[in-house]
């Protein structure tokens, strides 16, 4: 999962705008009955201004015609604080006092309803008229952005010497929107005697009761004959049927009815109904239960399974687009497991990353050519339901601090730069951890100015361990295999051969090749399987006992179908070849249409003396092609560095910012920063918790800006 968590605006010369602004984004979305709006209450902030809110004063004129918007203590209705709208007019000015707060992208979601009002008083003197608005709002741009229409028109504040609600509910968020806009103003005429002023406090904007189930027509009650409203019946053939029924149902008058039938014609199959959330219908900040009723006609699954798939998706394409993570179960052996008798299955705490605003949930039943299966699933009352928020990491706090910057010019991606600081200019401490590549030159000093900086550099020798890891020579005498590695097809005879992998130089990630790992089922049903092998010391590398290792290797998916499995497996040999210890089968899934890299820090034992990797690709016992897979793969590395040469480097200090949050060991982290609130940036590298403090630094004599720091799971 990844989480977001604001940091507040930069303090520099020119951030006026950025600071009045105020409103960080977040895709951490409250539960709910929690508040969107920040500070709600004005209780946080320096002097008269409010942290986070937009105070809007518009005065002006040669007589004197003011407007003012302060955070005062004098009269709040809860809290210490109120926010004080007040007014004077003059004859050549009316002027106008208002605030305003955009709520964080992903606080609204199409189609749900949301209740939002807050608390007034004040003095609707003469020629005033005090109001608010509610604007649905398009921030991240999905949509063309902007407003996206009123919630419920301008509306008269509540006036009077006492606090009145200001309160609408049952506001269904439109199709396009993902945060809203609040405006709240005083304003009066252009002549003498023009006044008004209005306190405000406790304001909210929150999500109403979800629907007590996300999926529609979870009972199958509703469709025409074998058709199930809202839900999709795929893949039924000649030995096989998918649909509604209403022969047994659990509850109600109908369920859906998943069938293989091989006793007159033999073929293996898939079928699968399932229901498709729209765009932006799912919160990534909420967990997921997901409950039905399921039975089997009988309890021999030979030959077959059958399947609950849960795919969290991208529907708005703004991470990319597809599936962005899946589970599935078995039916068979999940949870109570099926029995001819309906069972109770549950799955809680589902979790969608931050990319998923949609989810798929699908049923599946998969059965080979065998001609002896009959058998089918009968699944109802399906309900999916939000179960709260995920719960957040332990310390993920972040603030923005101005302090000193320490830079310097790092050239060799393979070094490691210790910025050191020191009172003397002989004694010499670290100052915060060391950092390896070029990708940062600048850190954070929140105690500094120190009277000296350096920076010293640590070479790294780096030894790597495989051989032609990019595939850019051909083998020989196979060339299209690759040169240092095997390349297998164990299979049945009447597939030997078919799926060898092939090296190609179609597609690459690197260089001018790849390796290609391709399988395909047949009519049999049999299993295919294709993998790669490498011997490092018998291919002519070599491995240091007892060293740290980084094993790393990129992939692309092409295609990944029923009961399809691909993984990696590294494996620390003896001198007799014999295992040592291993990693076991990994799993591993490559970029949906782009290379993905998978990276594992890992150790050679002491009495180590070869390392033996291998990649492979295979298919279950499902008949048919729609039991198959096929994965790109490049660039495959098993490095170890260890210290060099030691250099000192100048560095240069002054007045910067830093971006500081408390981290969870091994968590990684992205700052993001942006000008605008509207569209975030990555800010320097992903950056590895160690259970202390992080900091990213930046300069001040750029553009003001808002930061954002995510964590990425």
């Amino acid at each position: 999962m990844r989480k977001l968590i604001p940091a507040w605006p930069d303090g520099r010369a020119n951030s006026a705008l950025a600071l009045a602004l105020g409103a960080v984004l977040s895709l951490v979305v409250p539960a709910q009955g929690q508040n969107y709006v920040f500070n709600p209450g004005f209780e946080e902030g320096s002097g008269a201004d409010a942290l986070i809110w937009n105070q809007i004063e518009v005065g002006g004129g040669t007589m004197g015609a003011m407007a003012t918007v302060d955070r005062v203590m004098s009269d709040p209705r809860t809290g210490d604080y109120s926010l004080l709208l007040d007014v004077v007019g003059a004859d050549d000015w009316g002027p106008n006092a208002e605030v305003q707060q955009q709520t964080a992208v992903g606080s609204v979601v199409p189609g749900q309803s949301y209740r939002f009002g807050f608390s007034s008083k004040g003095d609707a003197g003469p020629g005033t008229v005090a109001s608010y608005d509610l604007l649905w709002f398009d921030a991240d741009g999905s949509n063309g952005g902007g407003p996206q229409g009123n919630a419920f028109g301008t509306q008269n504040l509540a006036m009077g010497p006492d606090y009145a609600p200001n309160a609408h509910t049952g506001l269904v968020a439109p199709p396009n929107a993902d945060s809203v806009l609040i405006q709240i103003r005083v304003l009066t005429g252009a002549f003498d005697g023009a006044l008004g002023s209005a306190n405000i406090d406790d304001v909210y904007f929150e999500p109403e009761t979800p629907p007590a189930n996300f999926l529609a027509n979870g009972g199958f009650e509703d469709g025409t004959d074998a058709d199930a409203d809202n839900w999709n019946e795929l893949g039924a053939g000649p030995t096989s049927s998918v649909g509604r029924s209403t022969n047994e149902p659990f509850a109600g008058a109908a369920h859906a009815y998943l069938e293989v039938d091989n006793t007159t014609t033999q073929a293996g199959v898939a079928v699968f109904v399932d229901q498709t959330l729209g765009a932006r219908l799912i919160d990534p900040g909420l967990l997921y239960d997901l409950s039905f009723q399921a039975k089997a006609d009988s309890t021999d699954f030979t030959g077959m399974d059958m399947f609950v798939q849960i795919q969290w998706l991208d529907q708005d394409a703004s991470h990319g687009g597809g599936v962005v993570a899946e589970t599935l179960e078995s039916l068979i052996s999940y949870g109570p497991g099926l029995g001819t008798g309906y069972q109770a299955f549950s799955l809680t705490g589902l979790n969608p990353t931050a990319a998923a605003d949609s989810v798929t949930v699908r049923f599946q039943l998969a059965a080979g050519a065998d001609p002896g299966l009959d058998n089918g699933l009968l699944v109802d009352e399906v309900v999916l339901t939000s179960a709260g928020t995920a719960p957040p990491a332990e310390g993920f706090a972040a603030e923005i601090r101005q302090g000193t910057v320490v830079g310097w010019m790092p050239e060799n991606p393979d070094s490691s730069y210790q910025v050191q600081e020191s009172t003397d200019d002989s004694t010499w401490t670290d100052l915060g951890p060391a950092f390896t590549g070029t990708e940062i030159d600048l850190v954070f000093d929140a105690d500094g100015p120190a009277p000296f900086y350096r920076v010293e550099e640590s070479g790294l020798e780096v030894t790597e361990s495989i051989l032609n890891g990019g595939f850019e020579t051909p083998g020989d005498p196979d060339p299209l295999c690759a040169l240092s590695w095997e390349c297998l097809q164990p299979a049945p005879p009447a597939n030997l051969g078919d799926y060898l992998p092939t090296r190609i130089t179609e597609d690459f990630r690197s260089g001018v090749a790849s390796m290609q790992l391709k399988v395909v089922n047949d009519e049999s049903g049999a299993p295919t399987k294709s993998l790669i092998l490498q011997n490092v010391v018998a291919q002519g590398g070599s491995i240091v006992p007892g060293a740290d290792y980084t094993f790393s290797f990129w992939a692309k998916q092409i295609s990944s179908g029923v009961s399809y499995v691909q993984g990696y497996a590294v494996k620390w040999l003896d001198t007799g070849g014999g295992v040592i210890s291993e990693t076991g089968f990994q799993n591993f899934t490559g970029g949906n249409g782009s290379w993905t890299e998978t990276s594992i820090a890992i150790t050679a034992p002491e009495n180590a003396d070869s390392a033996f990797i291998e990649f492979s690709g295979t298919t279950g016992a499902v008949a048919g092609s729609d039991a198959e897979g096929e994965v790109l793969i490049d660039d495959i590395s098993l490095v170890t560095a260890n210290p060099g040469s030691t250099t000192i480097l100048p560095a240069t200090a002054g007045p910067g910012i830093g971006i500081l949050w408390d981290t969870a060991a091994g968590v990684d982290y992205q700052v993001k920063s942006s000008p605008t609130l509207m569209d975030f940036a990555d800010f320097g590298p992903v950056i590895t918790g160690d259970g202390g403090q992080a900091s990213v630094a930046d300069t001040i004599d750029g553009p003001a800006n808002f930061y954002i720091v995510e964590e990425v799971e």
